[in-house]
């Protein structure tokens, strides 16, 4: 399966002035808070409650997904109580019934797409829910989006929406050789999250 992170480029020509240093990074409104609950058929949410359930277990019987059970509680765990990073998540509700579930967050200039859970049932999905992130991310300033992951179906929309595989750079690890394991005994200092080395993919 193809293992390369997906990028679009939200404002291709702010994007070039910003890698010549034309666009000051001071300017991207990354940490936007957006009052508007609502957007659209998207309604952010601030925690996860048993109608996340049972749209889960509704997208289970379609999905071929294999991985961590996503019960609100985990999702809460998982996004909301993360004490060092700050995601928006977003329902997609018709009828009062979700039909898609997004968590997104802002990195420098870039918008990533963190987990995205759609139902099968919905013949625009995942299509309608990428375009409306895109327009998100442009909205809130943001240059580029980015999404790691491994489900065909989805790259496939991406590419649709403009996203391009980027090309995957090796990573080299440094280990200390000091003694370190004293750090685990304050909890506060560390958080456990699913992900592959530093990096959110969706799977």
């Amino acid at each position: 399966k193809p293992d390369t992170e997906m990028t679009a480029l939200l404002s291709p020509l702010k994007w070039v002035f910003w890698k010549v240093r034309l666009y000051k990074s001071d300017t991207i409104n990354n940490n936007s808070q957006n009052s508007n609950k609502r957007i659209g058929e998207y309604r952010l949410v601030d925690i996860f409650e048993d109608d996340f359930d049972e749209f889960y277990n509704r997208c289970l019987d379609s999905h071929e997904w294999v991985g961590i059970i996503k019960d609100h509680d985990y999702m809460n765990w998982r996004y909301i109580q993360n004490p060092f990073k700050s995601y928006k998540i977003f329902y997609r509700k018709k009828s009062d019934t979700i039909v898609s579930m997004v968590v997104l967050r802002s990195e420098g200039i870039t918008g990533k797409l963190v987990d995205f859970i759609w139902d099968k049932n919905q013949i625009d999905e995942p299509d309608h829910t990428i375009k409306f992130i895109k327009k998100y991310f442009k909205k809130n300033g943001l240059l580029k989006a980015a999404c790691w992951t491994l489900i065909e179906e989805l790259r496939m929309v991406l590419k649709k929406n403009g996203f391009f595989e980027r090309t995957y750079f090796i990573n080299l690890s440094k280990f200390s050789k000091f003694n370190d394991y004293d750090l685990f005994n304050d909890e506060i200092t560390f958080a456990f999250v699913e992900g592959d080395s530093d990096v959110e993919y969706i799977s």
